[in-house]
């Protein structure tokens, strides 16, 4: 009879509705990245290539706010060091970033036209024949591309390079983690922010708020390979390709506030101690994302 009570109790208990709390997932996820020497190619010694992420921002509009507080835009900031005694000339048309096995050229053959100003035009009709004014007070910048970059011997060049943003496309992450994806339309959350339209964001299918996950091999969410196509004659023959590979090998999740500010930085150095050395060191990158659990 104890045993046939224990059973039904034991049942009872099961279907019971747990309070366990599910994970919150982080509002911005840290991508912590180590470069891994065994898988780089340096072809010639006197060329030398390293890689650091910079963020871009957004400021609120009112004086009132922390103008520490604002939304990462990840920049890949390549610099060539030439310290050989001859000019090289890099071709990014055949240079690449790869993100998780998918290519992506440094040289997309784009222009771009700002302008600065404004023209009025009135009393013009559509037909024919219209009578109005107009003023012309602006000014129209033109922008071309560059695919080849010169670095003459014993100098550097760096270029700066908006991750995503220059190919508008998405980063797909191992595992089934989601993607990092341009964000577009206006951002309504705070309307006393001034955000631009779009901006990167993540799927944040994997990263919960306030812990470290670790990563030791290939089998991370996000693998970086850039590959870097010089050579020393003008007409690029011949060439050579500099590799460097980074993986992620810490994700970490933070939170509790919109954007990136100092709660959020406190917060990640909390759970990784030597989060700051990811930023400032030649074989590391640090990149963060902002999730999209606002969207």
């Amino acid at each position: 009879m104890k045993k046939l009570l224990l059973l039904v109790l034991t049942a009872f208990l099961l279907t019971l509705p747990t309070n366990a709390k599910k994970p919150q997932p982080a509002q911005l996820v840290w991508f912590l990245m180590e470069r891994q020497p065994n898988l780089e190619k340096q072809p010639n010694d006197s060329i030398v290539i390293t890689y650091k992420i910079t963020h871009g921002h957004r400021m609120p509009n009112r004086k009132e706010k922390s103008m520490e507080m604002w939304y990462p835009q990840p920049h890949m900031v390549i610099t060539v060091l030439n310290n050989s005694e001859r000019e090289i000339f890099v071709d990014l048309q055949k240079s690449f970033i790869v993100a998780n096995q998918e290519l992506y050229p440094l040289f997309t053959n784009t222009t771009d036209v700002s302008t600065q100003g404004g023209t009025s035009i009135t009393g013009v009709n559509l037909g024919l024949v219209g009578v109005g004014s107009a003023s012309s007070d602006f000014n129209t910048k033109v922008t071309h591309e560059q695919r080849f970059i010169n670095v003459p011997a014993e100098t550097k060049k760096s270029l700066d390079i908006p991750l995503l943003t220059k190919w508008n496309a998405s980063w797909q992450l191992n595992e089934a983690n989601g993607k990092i994806f341009i964000h577009q339309g206006t951002d309504l959350r705070q309307s006393s922010w001034n955000y631009d339209p779009d901006y990167v964001i993540i799927e944040n299918n994997f990263s919960p708020m306030n812990e470290v996950l670790n990563y030791e091999d290939s089998d991370n969410p996000l693998t970086l390979d850039m590959r870097i196509c010089y050579s020393f004659n003008e007409d690029i023959n011949p060439s050579f390709i500099a590799k460097s590979v980074y993986w992620t090998t810490h994700v970490i999740g933070t939170g509790n506030g919109n954007g990136f500010g100092d709660k959020q930085l406190y917060l990640a150095r909390k759970q990784f101690q030597d989060v700051d050395s990811y930023s400032g060191n030649k074989n590391k990158l640090l990149m963060i994302v902002q999730s999209d659990v606002f969207q």
